[in-house]
C-alpha cells in the first residue's frame, strides 16, 4: 500500500469515527468487550457478526437485522445468536430493551438457532 493510500485510509477512519454517534461507539465498545472478554476464541468460534455503524451508514447490509453475533461453542459444536445492547436511559424507571418489531424478528431467529441477550445499563 502506498503512503498516500495509507494516509487516505487513516483520514477516512478518523472521519468515520468522528461521524459515528456516541451511542453507537458505546455499543461497539461493549460488543468488542463481549467478544474479547466474555466469548473468547478459545471457547467460541465467531461465525458471523453484524456490520458496524459506518458500514451500514454508507450502504445498509440487510444481514445487520440479525442479532449481533453468531457463535459456535467449541465444546458442544452448537451455534447460537447473541444480541448485545447498551441502554443509557430509562422511561418510567424501565429499560426498553428493544422494540416490538425487533423482538418479533429475534423470535423468528430463535426458531432456527437459540437467541441470547446480554444487556448493559450505564
Amino acid at each position: 500500500m502506498s503512503f498516500l493510500s495509507t494516509l487516505r485510509t487513516g483520514i477516512q477512519a478518523m472521519v468515520d469515527h468522528a461521524n459515528t454517534p456516541e451511542s453507537f461507539k458505546i455499543g461497539e465498545d461493549f460488543e468488542n468487550y463481549v467478544r474479547d472478554v466474555l466469548f473468547i476464541d478459545r471457547y467460541y468460534v465467531l461465525v458471523e457478526r453484524t456490520h458496524n455503524y459506518s458500514t451500514n451508514h454508507k450502504d445498509y447490509v440487510e444481514s445487520s437485522l440479525k442479532p449481533d453475533f453468531t457463535f459456535r461453542d467449541r465444546r458442544t459444536n452448537k451455534e447460537f445468536y447473541l444480541e448485545v445492547k447498551v441502554r443509557t436511559t430509562t422511561v418510567n424507571n424501565k429499560i426498553t430493551w428493544c422494540n416490538q418489531k425487533q423482538l418479533d424478528r429475534y423470535f423468528e431467529y430463535n426458531r432456527e438457532t437459540s437467541v441470547c441477550d446480554i444487556r448493559l445499563r450505564r
